[in-house]
C-alpha cells in the first residue's frame, strides 16, 4: 500500500484519539470505522 492511500484511509477514521501521525482506536470503537479502513487494524 502506498503512503497516499494509507493517509486517505486513516483520514476516514473518525473514532478514537487522533494525533498528527497516529490514530488510536479502542477495540470497542472498531465497528465505527469505515469498512474499507478496517483492514489497517489487526483484530
Amino acid at each position: 500500500m502506498d503512503a497516499a492511500k494509507f493517509s486517505n484511509l486513516v483520514s476516514q477514521v473518525k473514532a478514537g484519539k487522533q494525533l498528527p501521525d497516529a490514530v488510536y482506536i479502542h477495540k470497542d470503537a472498531f465497528e465505527q470505522c469505515p469498512k474499507n479502513s478496517r483492514s489497517l487494524y489487526p483484530q
